[in-house]
């Protein structure tokens, strides 16, 4: 009797102490700077259920302090430090982050942003301190915002015998710049204002930028032509390409045009052994053209296969996935 009662009593003083010494989260859990300078270093603590969800949700805490966000959706290659924590263990690295960590668009400019240390407490409980090195970024920041700024002028300076289209395209890539441009000098103003002042004479202002390409975009009527083996099909090739062209400010014209969208559709039977269903190969092949300096742009093509029960069916079927496809993934580019 006397051998079980020291048993329990000896278990439970080694409760007792087990929790007395558990162990205490580090320092920077709850106060980053006492590691990290924040007049040097910017940063962010973020948890998760593991390594994985503490680093995306720290990387996260710390975009938001640029107005910047981070979703699960978009995968990103920027080189940002891994720290490898085990529990109640503190790990430094500077290799890549877990590849599970996907980056939303606005985040890719954070390019100095970095995972320093993780821990990970007895609960199971996962945490990651991100940062940025407040002096290295200003520097990079500063250097994009002027290269931006010649990229910008060279792409605007229209020359006297270059085609209105080419240069509505390239106004095009100038404003896309120039709303990059305004990121980046949000970014610089966060981590040094006084830097963020010396390149003030570098910043274009996207409106500028938009109210010429708008202008030379009125000299530009474009004229959308579909061919080919089946054409067009209650018209939705054209509705996509002219919803297209107007949300990038061109204007469509049902007349011929020296300026002109082409687009060829093929279409082709084939069958499949074993499938009673009507087959259908499709491609589509589409060119923006500038009749008058034989210029081609934006080339786009796709191809694929349907079925159904009937020819017409599958002729239906591939209209409609070309219609989808083109709504996701067709582009202006120059």
């Amino acid at each position: 009797m006397k051998n079980i009662f020291y048993l329990i009593a000896s278990l439970c003083l080694f409760l007792v102490c087990s929790n007395c010494f558990a162990e205490l989260p580090p320092e920077w859990v709850d106060n980053p700077s006492a590691i990290y300078d924040k007049d040097s270093y910017i940063t962010a603590v973020g948890t998760g259920k593991d390594r994985k969800a503490a680093e995306a949700s720290a990387i996260n805490a710390l975009a938001s302090i640029f107005g910047q966000s981070v979703s699960a959706e978009t995968k990103s290659s920027k080189n940002l430090a891994e720290s490898h924590g085990a529990q109640g263990q503190n790990y430094q690295g500077r290799t890549s982050i877990s590849q599970d960590i996907s980056l939303h668009t606005d985040i890719k400019s954070l390019i100095n942003a970095e995972i320093k240390l993780t821990w990970s407490a007895p609960d199971g409980t996962c945490y990651a301190l991100a940062l940025i090195d407040k002096y290295d970024a200003a520097n990079y920041y500063s250097r994009e915002i002027a290269k931006l700024h010649d990229d910008i002028v060279e792409l605007t300076a229209t020359a006297e015998d270059e085609s209105p289209l080419s240069a509505c395209m390239n106004h095009k890539s100038a404003f896309d710049l120039a709303e990059k441009q305004n990121e980046y000098i949000s970014i610089l103003t966060v981590l040094n204002s006084a830097d963020a002042m010396l390149v003030e004479d570098k910043i274009i202002s996207p409106n500028k930028v938009k109210k010429a390409l708008s202008q030379l975009q009125q000299k530009v009527p474009i004229h959308i032509s579909i061919a080919g083996t089946t054409g067009d099909w209650n018209n939705k090739i054209q509705k996509v390409f002219a919803g297209k062209l107007q949300s990038y400010g061109f204007k469509t014209t049902p007349k011929e045009s020296r300026y002109e969208l082409i687009c060829t559709v093929e279409m082709y039977e084939y069958k499949l052994p074993g499938n009673p269903n009507q087959m259908i190969k499709y491609t589509l092949n589409t060119v923006l053209m500038d009749n008058e300096e034989a210029l081609e742009l934006s080339p786009y093509y796709t191809e694929g296969q349907t079925g159904a029960s009937t020819i017409e069916g599958a002729v239906d079927r591939a209209y409609m996935l070309l219609e989808k496809k083109l709504k996701a993934e067709y582009t202006l580019e120059s």
